[in-house]
């Protein structure tokens, strides 16, 4: 079996833009990693129980930044470059599969973009989740119950029908 690897830069967002195609190829071993976060946040915890149903790994790269929302407020990313790349870099080995951030970061959120920047710039290839009308892939796959998240629920609600992603998201392949 294949390992696969969603990327994303915080808990809610594989469940946000990555819930359908994770699910649509469960012919791969998933495994989750977040950019931010400790390993043991009360939102890595919650993220973790909800995947086990999956029977998929979660854990964070728990990388340094700003604290909340300085990053977005200042529209930048400050967490390290060169530490980051190293962190994702070791994080992307071994698997074949990778699914992380779409260049604009699907709503222009700082981290999501850097994410992207950062996977790109390893040269290997990858799927981005891509949130417009003319994405290329469509995966759709019964989303199940969010609702029981107490940490995430309101913000995956709001976003899901922001994006009309209720039941399903587009992906768009990169190569190197």
């Amino acid at each position: 079996m294949s390992s696969a690897l969603c990327l994303v830069a915080h808990p809610d967002d594989c469940l946000i833009f990555g819930y359908h195609y994770i699910r649509g190829h469960g012919r791969h071993r998933w495994r989750i990693a977040y950019l931010i976060l400790a390993d043991d946040s009360p939102r890595v915890e919650e993220m973790r129980r909800y995947w086990a149903r999956h029977s998929i790994e979660v854990s964070s790269l728990d990388l340094p930044h700003d604290p909340p929302p300085a990053d977005v407020t200042a529209g930048r990313c400050s967490i390290p470059y060169e530490v980051a790349r190293e962190a994702v870099a070791n994080a992307v080995r071994g698997h074949d599969l990778v699914l992380t951030h779409g260049e604009g970061g699907e709503y222009g959120h700082p981290h999501h973009r850097f994410l992207h920047r950062l996977v790109r710039d390893l040269g290997v290839p990858f799927v981005a989740f891509d949130v417009g009308p003319d994405a290329p892939e469509r995966c759709g796959f019964p989303r199940d119950d969010q609702e029981s998240l107490p940490l995430h629920r309101r913000a995956i609600r709001r976003f899901v029908r922001q994006f009309g992603l209720e039941t399903s998201a587009g992906y768009r392949f990169h190569a190197p």
